[in-house]
């Protein structure tokens, strides 16, 4: 049988729950990435010398959170392209192409800025 009861009493297709599942982590890890490189640094702590260690953990997991989102859509677009119908698959790949695009560039900045708290901590030599 194809059918499931979820938790929530609903019956799913076990053919949707990895497209499914993938969308919520998905949801959960970019707004992880988001939280990480702009509400954070919005807070007055956040510069704090008692929370660089907290900042810079914080910074290497968001690039490690958008890269892995980024794998992921990799394995899981031939399964998404079957799926649908030709017309569907066009739109599916424009998006999946500016999902990707923008991870790529969430987990640069995210990199970037690890790399800067990295510099800032070296003594300078005059």
């Amino acid at each position: 049988d194809d059918d499931d009861d979820d938790d929530d009493g609903t019956a799913t297709s076990r053919n949707e729950r990895p497209s499914n599942g993938y969308s919520i982590a998905y949801a959960v890890g970019l707004r992880y990435v988001e939280m990480a490189l702009f509400r954070l640094p919005c807070h007055g702590y956040y510069r704090s010398d008692g929370v660089r260690e907290e900042r810079r953990e914080s910074l290497g997991q968001a690039a490690r959170v958008a890269r892995l989102l980024r794998d992921g859509m990799e394995g899981d677009s031939g399964a998404a392209a079957a799926a649908t119908t030709a017309t569907n698959a066009l739109t599916t790949t424009t998006t999946t192409k500016k999902k990707k695009e923008t991870l790529r560039q969430l987990e640069n900045l995210a990199r970037r800025s690890l790399e800067r708290e990295t510099k800032e901590e070296r003594p300078r030599i005059f």
